[in-house]
């Protein structure tokens, strides 16, 4: 992926303002004065990996900046930034607004921004690095709900078969059961043709479902696992969906 620009965008009128994030989840900052308008943005930001703007890559290098948007007001706006390991518990400032060879792991961010003499802290905004790609994982077994009259055959091999009904209705479920635990940031994709992979729907950390998919005639089913940072995935067994075995 290009590197984009992120950005968290605070609104600070009174103490208490509320917002939305770029996620769509409603947050409530808090400021120390009357700061007008300030925020937070990652610039030269590579947000790799299956979902776009959740802030999990492996990027270890990127900037930060102060969001000021200017209404014509008179106003002397300095900014500078703070970064946290341990989850907001503590700060420590930045020199400069360049992060640079982060390692592995959850960070969060923010500006501190003052205005003719008053400092605004803006939320924190969590980024995670992550340059582990996913191994040593294997799928135990596969199944159709219950509606359907499936058997499954042999799922130790690098193909296996699992008999469909061929009078199922459309939008049956296939369900995934690893053989471990997959990681929180880890998820199972499939795809019919090697090129295109979609997710699963992660019930918990050893089952995911294929849900709304009409299976039917033979079609080879090919699972792999992807991380939420974007490393190289870990191809799996493929499945063989008949309905002549």
């Amino acid at each position: 992926k290009c590197k984009i620009k992120l950005s968290l965008i605070l609104v600070l009128h009174l103490n208490a303002v509320h917002y939305t994030d770029v996620h769509g989840v409603g947050q409530t900052a808090t400021s120390t004065g009357t700061l007008h308008v300030a925020g937070l943005s990652l610039t030269n930001f590579t947000d790799a990996g299956p979902f776009n703007n959740d802030y999990i890559s492996t990027d270890r290098d990127f900037d930060l900046a102060a969001v000021i948007i200017n209404d014509g007001l008179n106003a002397t706006i300095s900014a500078s930034y703070q970064q946290s390991i341990n989850g907001g518990g503590s700060w420590n400032n930045l020199v400069g607004s360049s992060v640079a060879n982060l390692s592995d792991g959850t960070y969060q961010f923010r500006a501190l921004v003052t205005e003719n003499g008053v400092t605004s802290t803006t939320n924190a905004l969590t980024v995670v690095v992550d340059n582990v790609a996913p191994t040593g994982y294997s799928i135990a077994s596969t199944s159709f709900n219950a509606s359907v009259a499936g058997v499954l055959r042999n799922f130790t091999g690098t193909s296996s078969s699992l008999a469909i009904n061929p009078n199922a209705t459309t939008g049956e479920v296939l369900q995934v059961t690893m053989a471990s635990a997959l990681a929180t940031n880890d998820v199972v994709q499939y795809s019919l043709d090697g090129n295109t992979w979609l997710n699963t729907t992660k019930l918990d950390s050893t089952h995911a479902n294929i849900t709304g998919y009409d299976f039917t005639g033979t079609e080879l089913l090919s699972f792999r696992v992807a991380d939420l940072a974007g490393n190289t995935p870990q191809i799996l067994n493929s499945l063989v969906l008949s309905t002549v075995l």
